[in-house]
């Protein structure tokens, strides 16, 4: 039977023989109609009336027919509304197949099925590669954790800060979500400091008890660990990002003194500029040239003009000595061995710094260097008190 010769009459006999065919019969009966269907030569009334035969098939009482129908269309476009939530809104094994590789799904059938569907067609919607941003947003704004992480797999979705932002505030002390979003490569910098923040506020929940030196002993490791976070993330962004992290850290009073001395005794000098460009209003590229050729001078003007407090002048002058150094060299440095460098300027370099401000400056090191950088801070520290001691007691 061709499109062409289609008439009222065949289609009426076709549609008596479905009614009263066996469960094979009906079976046959419906490829026909696809084949029908797939014909672009077809009238839209014969359309209509062969989509509605199709619909009775893909509701009849033998699951086996429904089966062999729903495998017969999958692929097929143009389904009506009525025939597609005829098939997902049958059992799981086969709605959940054809749901997930229709073609014939639109926006507003996706967006329905992402505000009333249930757990597991919400899932499929999520992992499909053509899911609108509206149906992402319901999702992301109401679905548990296990869909959410299912759409942030869907590397074919492109997600816009906003979403990010709502899922990291839903979600962001849930792991599979917060492993699945470091996964994600389209992440904003500022979004990853949103999560780390996020593990933060989980973790300071945690650790509150009844001996205060304790609690704040842990929220101090805590807030280190945050400070780490932030500097890493920092030092795998381009530039650009780079600069809109830090206007995100100093819109939410996130730019603290005390990130910066991290910052400096740790080497992430480009996290540094971008700050102080930020905070001076100069042009990144005046600063480090400020910072860098300049001298201590100048290096105390845009610190003046960014209205910095008096005792981070020192730890970013050494930082930008060592920096000035290294980049001469042409050499990289790891955060210790960077440190290890503040650390023997502190000691070595400048005259004008008394005994009292060494052991200042090597203080703020120990608290604000790497790892080693603070071990080695603190053993100088030790070994100047000791000595202080023994002359004392001579």
């Amino acid at each position: 039977m061709s499109a062409e010769s289609i008439d009222a009459y065949e289609i009426a006999c076709l549609e008596v023989g479905i009614e009263n065919a066996s469960p094979q019969q009906r079976i046959a009966a419906g490829k026909a109609i696809v084949s029908l269907l797939q014909s672009s030569n077809l009238p839209d009334d014969g359309h209509v009336v062969l989509s509605n035969l199709l619909l009775k098939l893909t509701v009849d009482p033998v699951r086996a027919v429904r089966k062999e129908m729903v495998d017969a269309i999958k692929n097929l476009r143009g389904l009506s509304e009525d025939l597609v939530f005829s098939i997902i809104s049958d059992d799981d094994e086969l709605a959940l197949p054809f749901l997930a590789v229709t073609k014939s799904l639109n926006k507003r059938m996706m967006v329905a099925i992402a505000k009333v569907g249930d757990a597991a067609r919400k899932t499929v919607i999520a992992a499909r590669g053509d899911c609108p941003a509206e149906a992402a947003d319901i999702l992301i704004a109401n679905a548990p954790a296990e869909i959410v992480v299912e759409l942030l797999s869907n590397l074919e979705i492109q997600l816009n800060a906003g979403q990010y932002e709502k899922i990291i505030e839903r979600h962001g002390s849930d792991r599979p979500v917060c492993a699945q979003l470091a996964k994600r490569t389209d992440l904003p910098a500022q979004m990853k400091v949103m999560m780390a923040r996020a593990v933060s506020e989980e973790m300071r929940t945690k650790v509150e008890t009844t001996d205060m030196a304790s609690t704040l002993k842990s929220q101090r490791m805590i807030d280190i660990a945050e400070e780490e976070a932030i500097l890493k993330i920092s030092a795998t962004t381009k530039p650009v990002e780079r600069a809109r992290l830090v206007s995100y850290l100093c819109d939410r009073q996130l730019l603290t003194p005390s990130l910066l001395l991290r910052a400096a005794c740790s080497g992430e000098m480009a996290f540094v500029e971008s700050a102080l460009s930020l905070l001076s209003g100069l042009p990144i590229l005046r600063v480090r040239n400020l910072m860098y050729t300049q001298g201590a001078m100048s290096l105390r003007a845009v610190h003046s003009r960014a209205n910095l407090p008096r005792v981070l002048f020192d730890p970013l002058r050494i930082a930008c000595d060592v920096e000035r150094q290294r980049q001469a060299d042409n050499k990289q440095l790891s955060q210790d061995h960077f440190g290890k460098q503040v650390v023997e300027a502190i000691v070595t370099k400048y005259e004008s710094f008394s005994p009292e401000k060494r052991t200042e400056l090597l203080q703020l090191v120990q608290s604000y260097g790497s790892p080693r950088t603070r071990e080695l801070a603190a053993h100088l520290l030790e070994t100047e008190q000791l000595g202080e001691q023994s002359a004392l007691a001579a």
